[in-house]
């Protein structure tokens, strides 16, 4: 299947080595916290290996779960946001990932990587865990009510909630028939 365009953009991306930089993080509001998150100097993804599990648009952007192999053999899944300017450039922020292992639950999980303000929302990862087959949706419902879902393609779930949001979160299964089969609270430790 051919990627699109901003499909190739990302593979282009995480294909390109880097050299080492550290960022730093804002401190949150809620837990006074301070983290670095670096900007590379590993070996890019091996394009062999790129794979794009899902895309979803939202608006102006887009976000991508990508699984793919670092060119020193390292698994990893990452998930990518995109945004188009006016001028038609693409612009590419990773938002999380890490090791491609999958966990090991009882129950149903979201794997999340995530990023948010007090207004918008935008996440996803791999939906796993015993009984992970049999859902269909996942729908994440904020503390103040506001609510996003998705549909379950390839295991993967993308959301991008707008409105005021506010933690915690819980996180609902349902089925193919939206009978919910499982929940669980997420993000306490931002509530």
């Amino acid at each position: 299947m051919a990627l699109t365009q901003t499909q190739q953009v990302v593979v282009d991306f995480l294909v390109a080595e880097r050299e080492p930089k550290a960022e730093a993080v804002a401190a949150s509001s809620h837990q006074g916290w301070v983290s670095t998150v670096g900007g590379g100097g590993k070996p890019g993804a091996d394009p062999s290996t790129v794979r794009i599990r899902k895309s979803r648009a939202f608006g102006g952007s887009e976000l991508h779960c990508v699984t793919f192999s670092t060119r020193d053999g390292l698994s990893m899944m990452s998930l990518v946001r995109t945004l188009m300017d006016e001028n038609g450039s693409i612009s590419v922020y990773p938002m999380g990932g890490g090791g491609d292992d999958v966990l090991q639950r009882d129950r149903p999980w979201v794997n999340f990587a995530a990023q948010w303000t007090p207004t918008t929302f935008r996440g996803g990862g791999r939906v796993i865990g015993n009984g992970a087959d049999d859902v269909h949706t996942v729908r994440i419902r904020f503390a103040n009510g506001t609510i996003a879902e998705d549909a379950v393609d390839s295991g993967i779930v993308l959301f991008e909630a707008l409105g005021p949001i506010t933690f915690p979160a819980e996180i609902e299964f349902l089925d193919r028939g939206g009978v919910q089969i499982h929940s669980y609270t997420e993000f306490k430790w931002i509530g």
